[in-house]
């Protein structure tokens, strides 16, 4: 595998797409004295890269936390009497594998902690909380499927792809990459140029930068039903792939706000992408319009699952339409039903309806609708309040977690803060005594 050159796409300032001045380690708008630091070998195009960094490293820390607890409450539970053999054998075992995560994603993560010391985040990122600590290794199970046992997988999304690479493409780039093995499979195709891949998931393209440096990626992997004792972890050791990576750069980029030049590309790929955005598909269209030159080609590659508003989770027919409508003429769209994540260690797998299209851009996108969905009594703060559900039962929520956890000091029993909080919200102990038990069984190490 030859080693890696930096991409030649006309990359701009994500902020206010003035070109970038390269140096070995950075890139700088001079517009805006913006630095862009590399995380290791990767671009950082980031409007702020400190920040991101640092709340990366926030998120692997709280994941860390809390599944060393989880691998002690584990250890625990083996040790108990009731527990057969082979139950002990189990629950051992995936703690071994939790405890061996973590020096894992230790080493993966030391280009960030690098990139962290010598540009140091404000205060404000350093404080920062993530609600779920699991969004650190969100979309771990791709890096599996991708590297070690899902060679059929990828070929049938790429089978999606080739009846449209028909035409020379010099400049290509993959929004939501992922572990970037798909781009890597681009950037080897005759007709393909150099690929860009995007993503704002730090674990993924760390290991995609290790293994297309030709270092291995030691892992666990977690089977979502492990089929039997010796699978509940597994020890991975990922090898380079047998590829070249010399047209493929990776770029750390929020890909509505995707660092190229107006008309610099002459193709984007969304595999798994415009449904998993949080953004309309019309503002994607538009964005994706923005940085093809004329003619320039869209394809387009998997489920619509949307997890936003009812209103703009779109059918395929709609999303041809906004497409259309967004100054692209569709040249070609299919529909099949795809299996993945079929883990030969694992007792189940997805089968999805998976959409493709061909889209090449005849015209400029129009301008951005009025679309105003702020609440009037934000704009206007004489305005009443509505009631909401969501906002009451957050506070029940948080009434509940706060008189909880306040008196959680080392020294009260369980049934102490049950009679405490039973005077103070005027609740029968026994009533209130499930619902805190379970809270601290949840939230509290053994």
């Amino acid at each position: 595998m030859r080693r890696r050159c930096s991409s030649s796409h006309s990359l701009v300032c994500p902020v206010c797409r003035t070109p970038l001045v390269s140096s070995s380690e950075l890139v700088r708008c001079e517009r805006c004295d913006q630095v862009y630091p590399n995380v290791g070998k990767i671009q950082c195009l980031i409007p702020d890269p400190a920040g991101f960094v640092q709340a990366a490293l926030n998120r692997l820390q709280s994941y860390r936390l809390v599944t060393s607890e989880r691998a002690h409450g584990l250890l625990l539970e083996a040790r108990a009497a009731h527990v057969s053999e082979k139950t002990r054998r189990r629950l051992e075992r995936l703690a071994s594998g939790l405890l061996a995560e973590a020096q894992c994603l230790e080493t993966l993560f030391a280009p960030m902690r690098e990139t962290a010391a010598t540009h140091p985040a404000p205060l404000a990122a350093l404080a920062s909380v993530m609600e779920d600590p699991r969004s650190a290794v969100q979309y771990w199970e791709h890096v599996f499927r991708d590297w070690v046992w899902g060679e059929a997988e990828n070929a049938r999304t790429r089978a999606l792809l080739d009846p449209y690479l028909v035409e020379p493409l010099p400049a290509v780039a993959v929004l939501g990459a992922g572990t970037a093995r798909l781009a890597l499979d681009l950037a080897n195709h005759p007709l393909v140029g150099e690929v860009a891949a995007l993503d704002l998931n730090p674990l993924p393209f760390l290991v995609a930068e290790r293994l297309l440096s030709d270092d291995t990626v030691e892992l666990v992997e977690f089977p979502l039903v492990p089929l039997a004792i010796e699978h509940v972890a597994i020890a991975r050791r990922i090898e380079p792939p047998a590829l070249d990576s010399s047209k493929l750069s990776l770029v750390f980029a929020d890909a509505l706000r995707a660092p190229f030049a107006d008309g610099s590309l002459d193709a984007v790929v969304t595999p798994w992408f415009i449904d998993a955005v949080t953004a309309d598909l019309s503002d994607v269209a538009r964005e994706i319009n923005r940085v093809l030159r004329p003619g320039g080609l869209w394809l387009n590659v998997g489920p619509l699952y949307y997890s936003g508003s009812t209103s703009n989770a779109y059918s395929f027919e709609e999303a041809c339409d906004l497409v259309q409508i967004s100054g692209f003429e569709l040249t070609g769209q299919q529909a099949k039903a795809l299996e993945y994540f079929d883990s030969p260690v694992s007792g189940t797998c997805r089968i999805d309806r998976t959409y493709a299209f061909a889209a090449r851009k005849v015209a400029d996108a129009p301008p951005a609708a009025a679309r105003d969905n702020t609440a009037p009594w934000l704009d206007d703060p004489t305005l009443p309040i509505p009631p909401s559900a969501t906002l009451s039962a957050s506070v029940q929520r948080s009434v509940v977690t706060a008189g909880i956890g306040s008196l959680v000091d080392g020294s009260r029993s369980l049934r102490e803060i049950t009679e405490t909080l039973s005077e103070s919200w005027g609740v029968a102990p026994d009533a209130l005594l499930p619902t805190i038990r379970a809270f601290l069984s949840r939230n509290s190490t053994r």
